[in-house]
């Protein structure tokens, strides 16, 4: 059976995202929340750790209500540089100096937008929707095992990226934006994202098909067979929309011409090999061998002006 797939809404996510979002705009990003963007400013140009933002992010998946959020100052992870400590209680002070106006004027509008996603979308394709054909289909051609516990998707309007993720005491979670994204594109997003979540966590047992593939890919450019096995990833995440959902879901890296340049050289590849495997034509080992073979034929990237 795949990893159960819950979805959930913390407004605390969202407002951390909200002014995170806003910090790496102009000056006058959102003027009502003024001093706490500014907060936020300085609080990234101290935090040098990425510890610090998993402890936000932890944070506000953990409590509920601000009071809580208040008390999580005194669990720090004592690991922390003093100045990334320093970040880490700057964004605590931000978030709950926001969070009053916050309530009163932007939360229920946000909070509706959020309800929407989850219910026509999120709890429609998982735990018994369309989507738990991916998953099954993921899980057993990446040869994954299920995860130790469940997987929340947590949706924001916006974020500085897709895919932030962590673990709780409540199991693993994803944070996703969803400003922008029709339901089958939010859905490949997720899929994406859950593949490098599933084999980010996989305990000892046979080894994933991303493992051997990187096991025969050793040889090779490190950077340039990493591009691959993320454009991999990327590829696959829409094959799997197309075969199992929609076969005219247009895919991001049909949308998107910088995706689309980041991993052209290897289309050949996915479309070739890898659908093989996928139809079932082919073994895993055949597969990465051939995979391998024909990535050892694809010239390397040429350096950037200047490099």
């Amino acid at each position: 059976a795949p990893t159960p797939i819950r979805s959930d809404i913390s407004l605390l996510l969202e407002l951390h995202n909200h002014l995170l979002v806003a910090s790496r705009g102009s000056e006058s990003s959102l003027p009502e929340y003024s001093l706490q963007v500014a907060a936020y400013r300085q609080a990234r140009a101290m935090a040098k750790d990425p510890a610090v933002w998993q402890f936000v992010n932890d944070a506000c998946v953990m409590n509920r209500e601000i009071a809580g959020l208040r008390r999580t100052a005194d669990t720090l992870p004592p690991t922390l540089h003093p100045a990334d400590r320093d970040a880490a209680l700057k964004i605590l002070a931000a978030l709950e100096a926001a969070w009053p106006r916050f309530e009163a004027h932007d939360m229920v509008d946000r909070n509706r937008s959020l309800q929407m996603v989850v219910a026509e979308t999120l709890r429609k394709q998982f735990n018994g929707g369309p989507a738990d054909r991916v998953l099954v289909t993921l899980q057993d051609k990446l040869i994954f095992k299920p995860l130790d516990a469940p997987v929340t998707i947590y949706p924001v309007i916006s974020a500085i990226e897709a895919g932030a993720w962590g673990r709780t005491p409540q199991g693993y979670y994803i944070v996703l934006p969803v400003r922008g994204r029709p339901r089958l594109i939010l859905l490949e997003n997720i899929i994406h994202e859950l593949t490098h979540l599933l084999e980010l966590n996989q305990v000892q047992g046979p080894l994933s098909m991303p493992s051997r593939l990187r096991q025969r890919g050793s040889a090779f450019d490190p950077a340039a067979f990493e591009s691959f096995m993320h454009g991999l990833v990327a590829w696959n995440a829409g094959e799997m929309i197309k075969r199992f959902i929609n076969p005219e879901h247009k895919a991001v890296v049909d949308l998107s011409p910088q995706t689309l340049l980041k991993i052209e050289p290897y289309l050949p590849i996915y479309k070739g090999a890898w659908v093989a495997y996928l139809e079932g034509k082919t073994s895993v080992d055949q597969t990465v061998e051939a995979m391998v073979a024909a990535f050892s034929k694809v010239p390397l990237p040429k350096p950037a002006a200047g490099q």
